[in-house]
């Protein structure tokens, strides 16, 4: 009986991301984190100081870009955190390389281009 192997799936043959483009993309995130975090305390402060003299709408308002800004700061430790496990620039759903180009604009990306239109 003949046994037949299943090879994964193989990633574009090109040369990924250099020791160069892999630190100025990690000095980006981590400079776009300490910044989403900045503003995450400075909407908490605002959204206590809301708290008593704005409306329900205001405090809503406030909560919700809050809320973004949290999951933007996710998104971004998500980012460092492939970094360090050796994912980062792969997508996510086909295994592609994402081009620097393109995580150079969005750093935190996790799809190639293909995926996302899909």
């Amino acid at each position: 009986m003949q046994t037949i192997a299943f090879a994964p799936p193989v990633l574009e043959s090109q040369p990924h991301l250099t020791p160069l483009q892999q630190g100025l993309l990690r000095a980006n995130l981590g400079q776009r984190l300490q910044s989403q975090r900045d503003r995450a305390v400075q909407a908490t402060i605002m959204l206590q100081e809301f708290s008593d003299a704005r409306s329900s709408t205001d405090r809503k308002i406030a909560r919700r870009q809050l809320m973004e800004m949290v999951e933007d700061a996710r998104r971004l430790e998500n980012a460092l955190e492939r970094m360090d496990t050796g994912d980062y620039g792969a997508c996510v759903n086909c295994a592609r390389l994402i081009p620097f180009e393109r995580l150079e604009a969005v750093p935190e990306a996790r799809y190639c281009r293909s995926c996302l239109r899909t």
